[in-house]
């Protein structure tokens, strides 16, 4: 697996759903394995969101609300998205949520959608300043893709989204 650096760019990672409704990562020169899963419609693209303790948690292009051909995902690769738009297409609920634990990093499970009960502290997290009630979540991070961005809105409420992933203008 490679993991996100710390540059603006973000790689998203290839996975395919399991028998067992469960996301495991795929070699990203494996062509002919991704290929297969796309043709399954069990492929799909994840990004690492953030860690906690015991736990990294994804955001997820899902095959349903994303279609994904193999010259699309050999796109991506070569142009992936920067962190702001990843931010906003989060934000706006495009993506699910999915949670990989400790001492199973090669599958996600506790798969979700954004808009989900168990997402309440995760979209405050990245919606409301954390002083506001509610935002919790931000306590048990131990690395946050966002957080260039989410310390911008906590410290410019009105002009958080006028950021970049380098800072607040």
């Amino acid at each position: 697996m490679e993991f996100n650096n710390f540059t603006d760019k973000v790689v998203l990672e290839p996975v395919y759903i399991t028998e067992e409704g469960y996301l495991e990562f795929i070699n990203p020169k494996d062509t002919a394995f991704i290929q297969k899963q796309i043709d399954a419609k069990t492929f799909q693209l994840v990004f690492q969101l953030h860690t906690v303790d015991t736990a990294c948690v994804y955001g997820i292009l899902t095959n349903h609300r994303w279609p994904f051909t193999l010259e699309i995902y050999n796109y991506l690769l070569t142009n992936p998205y920067n962190k702001m738009t990843l931010y906003k297409l989060l934000t706006k609920g495009e993506f699910d949520i999915g949670v990989s634990r400790i001492n199973s990093y090669h599958m996600i499970t506790d798969i979700s959608e954004y808009y989900d009960e168990d997402n309440v502290e995760l979209r405050n997290h990245y919606t409301i300043p954390k002083f506001c009630l509610g935002n919790v979540y931000w306590r048990s991070l131990k690395w946050d893709l966002f957080e260039t961005i989410v310390n911008c809105m906590n410290e410019q409420e009105e002009d958080f989204l006028n950021c970049d992933a380098d800072g607040c203008e």
